[in-house]
């Protein structure tokens, strides 16, 4: 295994600790726990931002360097100026975690490190890795559009690139290290939030970075218990089940045998039921998993927000850290803007009714402060949001109609976990006659949701009933309060309305992308929670309740790790590794490929098996090998990938591009230098894939010389006979 990466990159997290101590000691208030854990996210976040900033200039080796230099500098001028903040539990505490973290998410990725086209999108992430570090200035070009910049979100990206750049890592090795380095950053975090506002905060970072790091759904754990129960009860509970989830009865009723990690994801019809560990475990490096530490650092300032008063300067700071936050995580993940800026307003609205301001008054600072927020996260993301966003295809908000809603069996599958946790960590036996009578009325209001059809509406709104009781219970601890109240908020969100979007049908990436984010902020008041009913008295049946939730909860991790021990071959962190066995008619070419310098084009069979004036042979598209290898492989951009750019681009200039490499491969040659010269395409790709896809159409011949030949792949020259 690559072992002097892996070093390298354990220093790298090691000075982005000391780094980031000094950077936040400022705006944590005293909170030892906030400080450590927000440390390295918020490192994360400089650093992705100066890199993005002097990346618009010119970008490389030297842009990375500097934008590495200038929070140690500023860590340096404010360490001397304040003194440095001492070491204490909090920080060995939270840096046990991220080692834990990192070493097992680092047997997982080592076990099975393969960058390959099928079940995700990691063609789309390495494409856009390599695509940034042969860039000479940002955006990066898009590896699927050649000639154009990105369409789509790629902060994430940066960051592992600018870090593969300094340390000298091979980018198939920096994508898998990325994973690993985002997995314990993301627990870490979560764990030190987690104790920051628990009444025993070891027992809070605990909980919360299980619940976080190693949790899953209520399905992994509901199949095992339906395959216990006799045949006709198994049949008569699996049934119901069936119909409302994804799931069918074959499967439900499998048991432990028959487990398959990526089922779990697949709950809710529709869309995608992510948590972390699958996220992590499937190994893509993809956007919404690599927002999750500037998601997490923002909820650490709101919950320092939180406890600051509104005449302390602190609390502008706080603000306008945060909107920059939010403009950065435009560039990284731009679903999870509005949930930075609903976080900094939900903070400010709770300290407002906690000082018991009047309304208006409350309303008014809020909206001053979001405002001022957005201001900043406008002015960080507008680069971005002209370049990358304006000009692509029309979004709308829509209302989600009845048949798209999710199923109240299917929300409590996916979610039910954590109002179960919350129920039993706050439920309290009423002792007089009016408060049974609430009890009643309150599972009677649930059951009438459920008759309805809004079934699904009942975790949310449990989870807001928890929020009511932890904020009568513990007043000077709002915390707890502002993640359930988010979390419910986001869970309700995509049954109401949806984003209409060429990139996905239906709500598919509204509910996929905004659950992936309750998973967070959840997961991490499970911690407070679970400290919460250590504490109490009589807490018998309630502390079974919880421990039988959470072992449901767990069942997922030792199954998935288990499975990646048992399947796993050697251990490497190449993601390519395994190319030349995988695909040994193109690996010699893509080898070949990748080491050509710059950024030329190349051109290649579309991502997409419509075909105007033929039929394509392909299968399994876009999610296969035979779905543009050459520039997902190697960031060389093609002239038509993946049909996922319709979604960035839209139907008509997609196909048009379709259309233009159809030609390039089977018309005529003046036509074919025609629009080899208009595209600037220098490679012709002719493999498996343009084989099966043209046939004995392919026109390219003695006009084209060739200049090299491996495997099952000829590359013909372009518009200029690159040196071979």
């Amino acid at each position: 295994m690559e072992w002097l990466s892996v070093v390298g990159w354990m220093l790298f997290a090691v000075v982005a600790f000391v780094v980031g101590r000094a950077l936040v000691d400022p705006l944590c208030g005293g909170d030892r726990w906030l400080r450590a854990g927000l440390a390295i996210p918020l490192v994360l976040a400089g650093l992705g931002v100066a890199s993005y900033s002097l990346g618009m200039v010119r970008y490389g080796r030297g842009t990375a360097a500097v934008a590495a230099a200038l929070p140690i500098l500023l860590a340096a001028a404010m360490s001397r100026r304040r003194g440095y903040p001492s070491l204490g539990r909090a920080d060995h505490t939270v840096g046990a975690i991220f080692l834990i973290a990192g070493v097992l998410m680092l047997m997982l990725r080592a076990l099975d490190p393969t960058i390959d086209a099928i079940g995700g999108e990691k063609f789309l992430d390495y494409g856009l890795l390599r695509s940034i570090l042969r860039a000479e200035m940002l955006p990066p070009t898009d590896p699927w559009f050649a000639g154009e910049g990105v369409r789509y979100y790629y902060g994430g990206q940066l960051v592992v690139a600018s870090i593969a750049l300094l340390l000298d890592v091979h980018p198939a090795v920096a994508f898998n290290l990325g994973v690993v380095f985002t997995y314990a950053t993301v627990v870490a975090t979560a764990a030190a939030i987690g104790a920051s506002v628990s009444v025993r905060p070891i027992a809070g970072a605990i909980g919360s970075a299980v619940a976080v790091g190693l949790a899953s759904n209520l399905m992994p754990g509901i199949r095992l218990l339906v395959g216990m129960l006799p045949g006709p009860l198994q049949r008569a509970v699996a049934h119901p089940i069936a119909a409302a989830t994804s799931y069918d009865v074959s499967y439900l009723t499998g048991g432990a045998s028959e487990f398959f990690y990526w089922r779990a994801s697949r709950v809710i019809p529709g869309t995608i039921t992510e948590f972390p560990l699958f996220a992590f475990r499937n190994g893509d490096l993809h956007a919404h998993m690599l927002g999750m530490p500037t998601v997490l650092a923002a909820t650490g300032l709101a919950v320092a927000l939180l406890r600051t008063d509104p005449g302390q300067r602190r609390r502008w700071w706080l603000i306008g850290v945060v909107g920059l936050l939010a403009g950065w995580q435009a560039v990284q993940n731009t679903w999870d803007v509005p949930i930075i800026l609903g976080l900094l307003g939900l903070a400010g609205m709770l300290g407002a009714v906690g000082e018991r301001r009047r309304l208006l008054a409350a309303v008014r600072r809020v909206v001053t402060e979001v405002g001022v927020g957005t201001v900043l996260a406008a002015l960080v993301a507008m680069p971005f949001l002209l370049t990358g966003i304006a000009g692509g295809p029309a979004r709308t908000l829509a209302v989600v109609p009845g048949a798209m809603r999710t199923t109240g069996i299917a929300m409590v599958g996916g979610y039910g976990g954590f109002a179960l946790f919350v129920g039993a960590a706050l439920f309290r036996r009423p002792r007089a006659q009016q408060g049974w009578m609430k009890l009643i009325g309150l599972a009677g209001g649930l059951s009438m949701l459920w008759a309805v059809g809004w079934g699904a509406l009942a975790v949310p709104l449990l989870l807001f009933g928890g929020a009511l009781m932890w904020w009568r219970l513990n007043p000077d601890r709002p915390g707890v309060t502002m993640l359930l109240v988010a979390g419910g908020t986001l869970l309700m969100v995509p049954e109401v309305v949806y984003l209409q979007e060429l990139a996905a049908p239906g709500r598919f990436n509204t509910a996929f992308k905004i659950g992936a984010q309750v998973w967070l902020l959840l997961g991490v008041a499970i911690g407070p929670l679970l400290a919460h009913l250590l504490g109490r008295s009589h807490r018998r049946m309630m502390t079974v309740m919880a421990i039988a939730g959470g072992a449901i909860m767990l069942v997922y991790a030792p199954l998935t790790v288990g499975g990646v021990i048992l399947d796993g071959g050697p251990m490497t962190l190449d993601g390519t590794a395994q190319l030349a066995e995988a695909a040994p008619g193109v690996a010699p070419a893509v080898t070949w490929l990748s080491e050509q310098p710059g950024q030329p084009t190349v051109v290649e069979a579309p991502g997409t098996r419509w075909y105007a004036d033929g039929t394509d042979g392909r299968d399994r598209l876009p999610y296969s090998m035979q779905s543009n290898p050459a520039a997902s492989l190697t960031g060389i951009p093609t002239v038509a990938g993946w049909s996922h750019e319709v979604g960035y681009r839209g139907i008509d200039p997609y196909r048009m591009r379709v259309r233009a490499v159809d030609a390039i491969y089977t018309g005529d040659p003046a036509d074919r230098t025609r629009l080899l010269e208009q595209y600037d395409v220098q490679y012709i790709w002719v493999g498996p894939a343009e084989r099966l896809r043209y046939g004995d159409q392919i026109t390219i011949d003695e006009d084209r010389p060739v200049i090299h030949a491996g495997g099952e792949v000829v590359i013909y020259a372009g518009v200029t006979r690159q040196p071979g």
